[in-house]
């Protein structure tokens, strides 16, 4: 069976760094907030908001884009080529497209959702809600 759902369409489309395809699925009105923790953090709104999810992969290094449950919703998480998680998405869903995309790059935020830590050599297996980081 094929996942068609939102979360689906938007990792296909990132996967693929498909601009109008991301830009598509989140819709015209999606608001996207990004936190990286320091100033290179934003707000983007609208149709820019697709071009600026595709910079934050590149800037990030993400080579794997995966559905996960975020907070209880659908997400999606970012790793990088040694599988370590660079980033998270919570995503506020409408009935087809997004109403809004909270993106956590922040490396202090993320420790939890990290495979393993190397500061404290431990390896998590769960990831905590979006909302302890």
């Amino acid at each position: 069976m094929v996942d068609d759902s939102p979360a689906a369409r938007l990792r296909t489309a990132l996967e693929s760094r498909d601009v109008p395809a991301v830009a598509q699925t989140l819709g015209r009105r999606v608001l996207v907030v990004h936190d990286h923790g320091d100033s290179s953090s934003g707000i983007f709104r609208g149709r820019r908001s697709a071009a600026a999810l595709i910079g934050i992969l590149e800037r990030v290094g993400a080579t794997a884009v995966q559905q996960s449950a975020v907070n209880g919703e659908p997400g999606i998480v970012l790793r990088d080529a040694c599988g370590d998680v660079v980033g998270v998405l919570a995503l506020d869903p409408g009935r087809r497209r997004f109403r809004s995309v909270w993106v956590c790059t922040a490396p202090q935020k993320l420790r939890g959702w990290r495979r393993s830590d190397p500061a404290d050599g431990d390896v998590t297996s769960e990831d905590p809600p979006l909302s302890t980081l």
